[in-house]
């Protein structure tokens, strides 16, 4: 019995060794457990402030990870080494697996998560499009400048008001009026509803992917314990506002004027379907309609409103940023695109403030 018990410690001791045991040349990185791997030594909040201290410290700007039981993960803390491996054409690739074809129909679609042809075709088309109905032109400035007339007059009105939220309807304004054409006003209950999942959506990300990516059988089990409920809801409710958006749009298009990156999509969708191999599908628009709000709706509303805070927190930078408006902009008008050029205390503060804040403080993943 005896020698049986110590045979049994034995060989629970080599399995344990084996499991914890790193592949060769692996990086260094936090303790590997059996079945978990290193999922308890990451920590689910500021992992960037671990990541670019402690860990960086420790083991160095490159550390190894892994998820679950075989899932190898590489975090890469340093700004050049960074900037070296964004520049490699190797890593440009996306992540395959059930999480990531989840919130795309099970399918890898739309410009965040995908890759290769397919994804070279959709950026290029996206930004061609986008850049036809205002992305980064004057045009654009127009529009931003007509949410900020909106957002003085509601401050203006209510006096003391909560900065958080307050402009989350500008933000998603600007994008929907390039995508979709149109405008909604800050009462609006539905899009309120829908700022409010985007929130939740944007802010459970997981830098593990959540404990459903690494143990899938879970959203079969307990879906609603880990989260997956909720979090397939907000998504779905987001499709449904792009997909009834979409409709609309084919009922109303004009092939010879597209009125907005939507018609523009469907055009093109139209003009492809009978090829078997394309890529313009309505399920692939309303991803990247996902794509462009989860990008651009969350992180302008964030940013504007620490730049509110830091300007309470530091008043004398407050008040040198109002002194260069004053002495270029003057006070009869607004700043436009034009005055940049003369603004370099103004653009140096937010570009610190964009420092500061890290609103997205990783990268989505990459693959080799």
């Amino acid at each position: 019995m005896l020698v049986a018990f110590i045979a049994t410690i034995f060989v629970i001791y080599l399995t344990i060794q084996w499991l914890m045991q790193r592949p060769k040349n692996f990086p260094p990185g936090p303790p590997c457990l059996p079945i978990i791997g290193s999922i308890p030594f990451i920590p689910s909040k500021h992992i960037h402030f671990t990541m670019a201290g402690k860990w960086r410290e420790k083991y160095g700007p490159l550390v190894g990870l892994i998820f679950g039981i075989s899932q190898m993960v590489l975090a890469v803390c340093g700004p050049h080494e960074v900037l070296e491996v964004l520049k490699k054409e190797e890593f440009q690739g996306r992540p395959k697996g059930e999480s990531f074809k989840e919130r795309s129909f099970n399918k890898y679609l739309g410009v965040f998560f995908s890759d290769g042809a397919f994804w070279m075709e959709q950026r290029r088309f996206t930004l061609r499009h986008l850049r036809d109905f205002g992305f980064g032109k004057k045009s654009m400035g127009d529009i931003i400048a007509e949410e900020v007339e909106d957002s003085i007059k509601e401050m203006s009105k209510k006096g003391t008001f909560e900065v958080c939220g307050m402009f989350a309807i500008s933000a998603l304004n600007v994008l929907w009026g390039m995508i979709a054409g149109t405008k909604y006003s800050r009462d609006d209950e539905k899009m309120n509803q829908v700022l409010d999942r985007l929130k939740k959506v944007f802010r459970a990300g997981n830098p593990t992917g959540g404990i459903g990516a690494i143990f899938p059988i879970l959203k079969r089990i307990i879906p609603g314990l880990i989260g997956y409920t909720e979090a397939m809801d907000n998504l779905h409710e987001m499709q449904s506002l792009f997909r009834n958006s979409i409709q609309e749009h084919k009922q109303n298009i004009d092939d010879n004027n597209a009125r907005d990156f939507t018609d523009a999509y469907i055009k093109e969708m139209n003009l492809q379907k009978s090829n078997p191999n394309t890529t313009f599908t309505e399920e692939g628009l309303i991803t990247i309609c996902q794509d462009l709000f989860a990008a651009g709706g969350e992180t302008t509303t964030s940013s504007i409103e620490f730049s509110l805070l830091y300007m309470v927190l530091y008043p004398e930078v407050q008040k040198n940023v109002q002194k260069e408006l004053d002495s270029v902009v003057g006070q009869n008008r607004r700043p436009t695109l034009e005055d940049r050029p003369n603004l370099p205390y103004v653009e140096a503060v937010i570009t610190e403030l964009l420092r500061v804040c890290s609103i997205a403080p990783l990268t989505p993943p990459h693959r080799v």
